[in-house]
């Protein structure tokens, strides 16, 4: 079986890339500035010049095709936003068309759970529930579903969008909520919490979106499924978690009395439609990633 990863050298594409080879797949890679992986060469591609993208594609015989690239912006600034927009448009739309043109097998794309917004309280999201994305990029992701959907239901097309809630791991490169804790406690700083630490968020380990992203292809799905762990967990919690699996730390968990502007975000998100569709059953507990994602540092 022949496929393609697009971002392969990004966090989740490398952990993918890796999986699919490990399974027997004959795995090609593509990336905005290339390189390796496990001594494989990952062909650098202006994904936003469709040319460049069809000869590419032309030249090899591609099974499934997963569509993981996305121009991340560093920083929130409008007009890095907005070139992320337009990057992460153009470039779903170009790999769709090369989709539809060659009907390549089982397409999957990265969607993000950020669509749903922060303005969520203590409430159930299901695929069905309102989007809200509350910036420029989210917005994208969530465009690149539209453009999916929008394929798969004119083409008859197998074709299917993964909402990936708060992803950590090794390899992450990201500043996140998790990476600074474990930082923090690593070096027996304190972990400062906002609020009363009570805002939650869904943390889910590489390996399982790894697990998602095959699922997907093999159930040849179609349409878009949330994948997270099915356990949101309070950054309170969070900070305590840390420290018990760093136990040699001499961190506390302190209070500085600054507000959380997203102290009522609090939502569970429910992934039964993954597992009914997909068979997809989260194997890490946040304990369990964690301890991982340290061992591997």
């Amino acid at each position: 079986m022949n496929v393609l990863v697009t971002g392969a050298t990004g966090f989740i594409g490398q952990h993918l890339f890796k999986r699919l080879m490990s399974l027997g797949y004959s795995v090609f890679g593509i990336s905005q500035n290339g390189g390796t992986i496990a001594d494989q060469i990952i062909t650098p591609i202006d994904m936003t010049n469709r040319q460049s993208l069809i000869d590419y594609c032309n030249s090899k015989d591609f099974d499934g095709i997963f569509h993981l690239a996305a121009f991340v912006p560093g920083v929130f600034d409008y007009d890095t936003m907005r070139k992320s927009l337009m990057i992460n448009i153009d470039s779903t739309l170009n790999m769709l068309e090369i989709f539809r043109e060659k009907n390549r097998g089982v397409f999957v794309y990265a969607s993000s759970s950020s669509i749903y917004g922060f303005s969520l309280g203590q409430q159930t999201v299901t695929e069905n529930s309102p989007v809200s994305p509350d910036n420029i990029y989210a917005a994208g992701k969530y465009f690149g579903e539209v453009l999916c959907e929008q394929f798969r239901r004119a083409n008859n097309l197998c074709i299917s969008s993964l909402r990936i809630s708060a992803p950590y791991g090794p390899g992450l490169r990201n500043e996140t909520v998790i990476t600074r804790f474990i930082k923090l406690a690593l070096s027996s700083k304190d972990l400062t919490i906002y609020g009363t630490g009570q805002r939650m968020q869904d943390f889910v380990y590489a390996d399982d979106i790894v697990d998602s992203f095959i699922l997907a292809y093999e159930k040849k799905a179609r349409g878009i499924f949330n994948i997270a762990s099915g356990n949101s967990i309070s950054m309170k919690d969070l900070a305590e978690i840390v420290l018990k699996a760093i136990p040699d730390s001499n961190s506390k968990i302190v209070y500085p009395g600054i507000p959380d502007p997203q102290e009522n975000y609090r939502p569970h998100i429910s992934i039964e439609k993954a597992k009914k569709e997909l068979g997809y059953i989260p194997r890490y507990s946040l304990l369990q990633g964690i301890k991982s994602y340290i061992d591997a540092q």
